[in-house]
C-alpha cells in the first residue's frame, strides 16, 4: 500500500469518524503500508539519486494497519495524527531503505505499535510527540538506528516527546546513527526493560521532564560520546545499575534547591567521565559562615544531592565543573569551588554523591 510513488506527490486523510482497516490475508501474509517512495529493502549507495516522490498521510480518525508503516521508504514522508487519530501498527521505521530520505511524524493523538519504532532507520527524521500525544511499542524504541554498513554521518534521528512514550523493552539513543532525544518538561517516558545512549554512535538525550527505566541505563558504550543532559525539572529513575563510560558527560542544571536527587537509581552507579553542573541555584547554596568579628571566612559548602543509588557507588567522575559565568548576588560567597563527594549513608558504599564541597570565602564586606 503507497501513498507517494512513480515520481508523484501523493496525500491520504482519513477524517474523524473515518477507518481504514488492512488486515492479513487468510495466510498470515500482508504488505507493509509505505509513505513516500516504493523502495523493498535498504538501499546502501550514498552515490544514488534520491527518489523525487513524497506522500503525506493526516489521521483524524482510525488507521489500523497489518504490517510495518514505512515513512519516507526512499523518498519524503509525513504522518500526522491529530488529537481525535488513532493508529494502529505491527512497527514502524520512520525513513528507511536510503540516506536520501526524510520523513517527519506529528503525534497529538494515538499510536499503538505493535513492535518496534525506529526513527531514522536510515536518512534524517523527526518525530514529534505533542502534548496530547500517545505513543505506545510493545517493541523497543531506537532514535538513529542505521543498520550494519555504510552508516554515513550526513544521516540522523529526532524524537521529541512532550506527552507521553512507553515501550515494553528499551529505548535506545544512537545505534549506529546520530541522535537526539529530547523529554520536555510535560513528557514522561517509561521504558520497561532498559536505557542507552551513545550504543554505537554519538548521542545527546536532553530531559526536562520524567524517564523512568526498569533495569539498568548506560550512558556511552566503549568510546563513543553520550551526553545525558538533565534540566532543573528532569527526573531520572532507573530500576537497576547506572553506568557512565570515560568519553561521555552528565550535565544537571539546577534553578532551586531540590529536596531530593534529580536521578534516583535502584542498583548501584558506576561513575567516569564528566559531571558538569549549572544553573542559579548553585549561588544560593546555605550554611556560608561568618566568624565572631564578621569578618569573610573559608568555609564548607552544604551540597547539592546529583543521584542516590542504593546499591552504593564506584568509580568517580575524571572531571567535575561547574558554570563559572554564574552571577553571585553581593551578599553570597564570591567563589564556589565546583567539587564533587560520595557521602556514604550508612552503608558498606557510599550511596549518594552531591556537588558543592568545596570553599568559598567572601572578600571586600565593607565596600
Amino acid at each position: 500500500f503507497w501513498v507517494g510513488n512513480n515520481a508523484v506527490w501523493s496525500s491520504l486523510t482519513i477524517e474523524e469518524g473515518g477507518r481504514l482497516v488492512r488486515t492479513r490475508t487468510a495466510t498470515g501474509t500482508y504488505d507493509n503500508f509505505l509513505i513516500g517512495g516504493n523502495l523493498t529493502g535498504n538501499r546502501n549507495s550514498t552515490n544514488a539519486a534520491p527518489q523525487n516522490v513524497s506522500g503525506t498521510v493526516t489521521v483524524n480518525g482510525v488507521l489500523d494497519t497489518a504490517g510495518y508503516i514505512h515513512l519516507g521508504n526512499g523518498g519524503n514522508g509525513y504522518l500526522y495524527i491529530g488529537q481525535t487519530g488513532t493508529v494502529f501498527s505491527d512497527g514502524a521505521r520512520i525513513t528507511y531503505g536510503d540516506w536520501h530520505a526524510t520523513a517527519r511524524a506529528i503525534v497529538d493523538g494515538v499510536w499503538h505499535d505493535n513492535g518496534y519504532l525506529m526513527v531514522s532507520h536510515w536518512g534524517n527524521s523527526y518525530m514529534r510527540i505533542g502534548q496530547t500525544g500517545t505513543v505506545t511499542a510493545t517493541d523497543y524504541v531506537s532514535i538513529g538506528q542505521g543498520d550494519g554498513t555504510g552508516n554515513p554521518l550526513t544521516a540522523s534521528g529526532t524524537l521529541v516527546v512532550e506527552g507521553f512514550l512507553s515501550t515494553d523493552t528499551y529505548v535506545r539513543v544512537g545505534h549506529r546513527l546520530q541522535a537526539t532525544f529530547d523529554i520536555a518538561a510535560t513528557g514522561t517516558v517509561i521504558a520497561r526493560a532498559n536505557g542507552r545512549i551513545a550504543e554505537n554512535a554519538n548521542a545527546t538525550a536532553n530531559l526536562a521532564g520524567v524517564w523512568q527505566v526498569g533495569t539498568y541505563f548506560t550512558n556511552g558504550y566503549a568510546s563513543n560520546t553520550g551526553m545525558l543532559n538533565i534540566k532543573s525539572t528532569g527526573t531520572l529513575i532507573i530500576g537497576g545499575q547506572y553506568t557512565q563510560n570515560p568519553y561521555s558527560t552528565l550535565a544537571i542544571e539546577f534553578q532551586t534547591l531540590p529536596a531530593s536527587p534529580p536521578i534516583t537509581i535502584g542498583g548501584g552507579a558506576t561513575l567516569a567521565g564528566n559531571l558538569y553542573v549549572s544553573g542559579s541555584a548553585l549561588a544560593r547554596i546555605p550554611e556560608f559562615r561568618w566568624n565572631a568579628n564578621g569578618e569573610a571566612k573559608a568555609s564548607v559548602l552544604t551540597g547539592i544531592p546529583i543521584l542516590r543509588a542504593a546499591g552504593g557507588i564506584t568509580g568517580d567522575f575524571d572531571h567535575v565543573d561547574y558554570d563559572h559565568n554564574l552571577v553571585i548576588p553581593p551578599s553570597l560567597p564570591d567563589f564556589i569551588s565546583g567539587g564533587g563527594l560520595k557521602v556514604n549513608e550508612g552503608g558498606p558504599l557510599p550511596t549518594r554523591y552531591d556537588i558543592g564541597y568545596g570553599l568559598a570565602w567572601k572578600s571586600g564586606i565593607n565596600d
